[in-house]
């Protein structure tokens, strides 16, 4: 595991975090007790992931307040990997 990160921990609402503890062991448990859910990318992908998550980090997500909590980390989950997705597509034909 590389890095983590996650949107709307404790903190300031709307936030994207990156190596929160509570983030780094919630990942370490989920590896280790083989509950993680599906692998999105390959390596390749990491460093959009990276640009992604900076990308983003400076965009209020609003967006999430009226829905439930899942529903907060999936759609955070996805928007994150589609922006990263997207700009390794950008990258590549460019």
């Amino acid at each position: 595991m590389l890095n983590t990160y996650s949107w709307g921990n404790e903190g300031e609402p709307g936030m994207w975090y990156k190596n929160r503890p509570e983030d780094i062991n919630a990942a370490y448990d989920a590896l280790w007790s083989g509950t993680t859910l599906n692998k999105v990318g390959d390596s390749g992908l990491v460093q959009y992931v990276y640009s992604a998550f900076y990308s983003l980090a400076g965009i209020s997500s609003q967006m999430y307040y009226n829905f439930l909590v899942t529903q907060n980390c999936w759609g955070a989950t996805n928007q994150l990997l589609n922006t990263a997705q997207q700009i390794q597509q950008f990258v590549t034909i460019h």
